[in-house]
């Protein structure tokens, strides 16, 4: 997007003379900014178009997008952009919780599609052999610690909120524990380097408040780690039967201490939990979840051809224009 703000004519150029049929755009914000009245209308006057001209030949590719984040998500926010989800064809979620939340917003059209978020199952994979049982276990956690503190306010991913004092806990206790942090923060690993970082744990922790799709949760079940989680984003579906008994619906230091001391003291059971997680992890595969997109967005094309749905946001915007409503430009966050 920093090369098209200020130059989104370029954009809709392409469209027009690639003669694009639909354009995904993956953050939603962005393409809301991009069919405001107010864009269209300077777009139009860099080639030299009129705005009705422009809107018409923007409607001819239909576009989509995709929600992946809790961003946004409050009844106030999302009845804020309603008008904006009107010059959308579809869009698709990453769960059934932002499913869930989208679908009951009253006059909010519902998601098309839950696509969900995948793993690399070869890039991410289990140890050849089965680990001895340590004198020292590894507790590890992954993520970006300063997400949250700094646009939302307080720490969303829980490392200072949860995980330090766990570890704390676990610790006054007299467990022989060590933290295993992948942090931009305080250890970058690099991707390449993930799999080792997870190979060598003995219990993942992710402590999220809010996640759409807690992609190190995936990572470290296709490498065949034992997961604690609090009940974020796609873990209910993405866990089996046992694993699913250590989602943590009201999650404080002392519980999730208490849940790994006893998850610790059973070896039998992390290893069970490790062959649940890597069989779960390969229903998970890109491969696999890759499949469902060229369906939706023929579906999608094919019902923004129908002549009733085709007119719909030439209607609007040009309903907007004749108002005289140029709304300002809404800021990319």
């Amino acid at each position: 997007m920093c090369d098209v703000i200020g130059k989104e004519h370029r954009l809709f150029e392409t469209i027009f003379l690639k003669r694009i049929d639909l354009c995904h755009i993956f953050w939603r914000e962005d393409l809301f900014y991009l069919l405001q009245p107010a864009i269209i209308d300077r777009a139009a006057r860099h080639l030299g178009y009129d705005y009705a001209t422009l809107v018409r030949a923007v409607n001819s590719c239909a576009f989509t997008t995709s929600i992946y984040d809790h961003l946004f998500s409050a009844s106030a926010e999302l009845q804020e952009r309603r008008s904006r989800f009107v010059t959308i064809d579809g869009y698709t979620v990453s769960s059934r919780k932002l499913q869930a939340i989208y679908e009951a917003e009253p006059d909010l059209p519902a998601p098309d599609l839950v696509i969900h978020d995948g793993v690399d199952i070869e890039h991410f994979s289990p140890r050849d052999t089965i680990p001895p049982e340590p004198q020292t276990f590894a507790i590890g956690w992954a993520g970006n610690s300063a997400w949250g503190r700094q646009n939302q306010g307080w720490d969303v991913k829980g490392y200072h909120r949860l995980f330090r004092p766990m570890m704390d806990a676990l610790t006054e206790r007299g467990l022989a524990v060590e933290a295993r942090v992948a942090d931009p923060q305080i250890n970058r690993i690099r991707f390449e380097e993930m799999p080792d970082f997870y190979r060598d744990l003995d219990v993942f922790v992710c402590t999220s408040a809010m996640e759409g799709t807690p992609n190190t949760v995936l990572e470290a079940m296709a490498c065949g780690v034992p997961v604690i989680s609090t009940d974020v984003g796609i873990v209910p579906e993405a866990f089996g039967d046992l694993q699913t008994s250590l989602i943590i619906a009201d999650p404080s230091p002392e519980r999730l201490a208490d849940c790994i001391a006893g998850l610790l003291q059973d070896r039998d059971r992390r290893l069970s939990l490790r062959q649940e997680n890597r069989q779960r992890a390969l229903n998970w595969s890109w491969e696999i979840k890759t499949r469902e997109w060229w369906p939706f967005w023929q579906q999608v094309m094919a019902r923004s051809m129908e002549p009733r749905t085709a007119i719909r946001r030439e209607i609007y915007l040009r309903a907007m224009a004749l108002q005289g409503a140029r709304p300002p430009v809404a800021n990319i966050v």
